[in-house]
């Protein structure tokens, strides 16, 4: 007997449990649906936004990594230096700026010294060194040095005060600068920047080698901004 008066309550129980686990399935799926696109939608903008930001801190404004530049004791030494933004706006110089071998001698302390030395500034202003250097790779380079070749050239050059200086032998020996100056376009180029005062007078100082040792500006010229860090074209 109380088997069969609790049959009713049960069945009755398990009906309403079974139906609230209908009603609850469908409402759960839905939920989930939505969730998931809203994720699905916010990924899509992250991408968007953080691709546009990156590119440019404000439209018409230099890179990011370029502003930073400029905000260096080492650029700011140079910002307002006729003869550098000339410098930064000449073609060779933006030519040779993305050439490695360029940026490498950039680095060569020998090259620094011998910017000191009127015989070599006259040799790369002539557009000789690459004929120099020519004569010297097929005589050997290791027994050239010494040799009666070179002072024959050098004084053809009318460079021989070169002879038996260590700076020059130094950087003509360099694989980078042979690679450099055995490059037509980049020979024609270093010789055109020669000729220009700007660099010649620059590159004598002490703030422009400070600067050109800085990675900042060697990623800048690497990259192809030196243009931009121009007064004329960067909003600061």
């Amino acid at each position: 007997m109380n088997v069969r008066k609790l049959r009713f309550p049960i069945l009755i129980g398990i009906g309403v449990i079974g139906a609230g686990i209908l009603l609850y399935q469908p409402k759960s799926r839905i939920d989930s649906q939505h969730t998931q696109g809203a994720i699905g939608q916010r990924d899509v903008y992250r991408d968007g936004q953080v691709s546009a930001a990156d590119v440019k801190a404000n439209p018409g404004s230099a890179p990011v990594a370029a502003k930073v530049l400029m905000e260096s004791k080492e650029f700011k030494a140079l910002a307002k230096n006729e003869a550098f933004q000339g410098l930064l706006a000449s073609q060779s110089f933006q030519s040779l700026s993305q050439n490695s071998n360029f940026v490498n001698l950039l680095q060569n302390p020998s090259f620094f010294q011998l910017l000191q030395n009127q015989a070599f500034v006259n040799l790369m202003q002539g557009n000789n060194i690459a004929a120099l250097v020519h004569s010297l790779q097929s005589q050997g380079m290791s027994q050239s040095l010494n040799s009666s070749q070179l002072s024959a050239d050098l004084v053809a050059y009318n460079a021989q005060s070169l002879a038996g200086n260590q700076a020059f032998q130094g950087l003509v020996t360099s694989a980078s600068f042979q690679a450099l100056v055995s490059n037509v376009v980049a020979s024609h180029a270093l010789t055109n920047l020669f000729n220009s005062q700007s660099f010649v007078q620059l590159a004598q100082g002490s703030a422009f080698q400070s600067l050109v040792h800085e990675s900042n500006f060697q990623n800048a010229m690497m990259s192809g901004n030196v243009a931009a860090l121009s007064s004329g074209s960067v909003h600061q």
